[in-house]
């Protein structure tokens, strides 16, 4: 009698076991939905709108006295570049070449740091609509590479891609890093990150 009441209780629980592993490997029913793509990254009016964004996001203890913007836009923190009117400034202070401005809407801001730019210089730049900016990148390294600097050396430059704006930036490596992890925090896509000098 036990030994039957054993081989049934087996038989039971080999049945559960089985119809457990059926169910497990069951492909999901049409009313189930599986995540497989990520959230979309946030969208920004400007240029400005994203700096501000990436300034706001830095830590009190990561902060520096910083200013951006043309003569126009002049301000404490981040500022409106107006490309058009001061492209020969904004060329000489975030490194471009004519191949770069022309790739560009017009719409741009910059955070530099008050004391040398070369301790920490950034961008935020809209492409024309077709424009790649992978190769933007790639291009503006290699600039940055060649550069010849003449006090404060940077350590590195990053350049990001968030819908169709390009970070970047320049300068010492602990601005740098907080610039670059705010940024890929707000859903940039980190394009270039390498010394700035070859």
């Amino acid at each position: 009698m036990k030994k039957t009441i054993s081989l049934i209780l087996c038989a039971a629980m080999c049945a559960a076991l089985f119809a457990g592993c059926g169910k497990q490997n069951a492909a999901p029913s049409a009313t189930e939905t599986i995540e497989t793509t990520e959230a979309p990254a946030p969208q920004y009016a400007s240029s400005l709108e994203l700096l501000d964004a990436v300034w706001n996001a830095f830590p009190e203890d990561a902060r520096f006295p910083a200013g951006g913007g043309d003569e126009a836009h002049d301000t404490n923190g981040p500022g409106a570049f107006d490309v058009k009117a001061y492209g020969e400034t904004f060329q000489y202070l975030i490194l471009l070449d004519d191949g770069l401005m022309d790739k560009l809407t017009g719409d741009a801001a910059t955070l530099m740091h008050m004391m040398n730019t070369n301790t920490f210089c950034s961008a935020v730049m809209q492409l024309q609509e077709d424009e790649d900016p992978a190769a933007f990148a790639e291009s503006y390294k290699t600039i940055v590479q060649s550069n010849h600097w003449m006090c404060g050396f940077p350590d590195t430059v990053v350049v990001l891609n968030l819908g169709s704006f390009v970070l970047t930036a320049y300068g010492k490596n602990d601005p740098i890093q907080s610039f670059k992890d705010i940024a890929v925090s707000l859903g940039a896509q980190l394009l270039v990150e390498a010394p700035a000098e070859s």
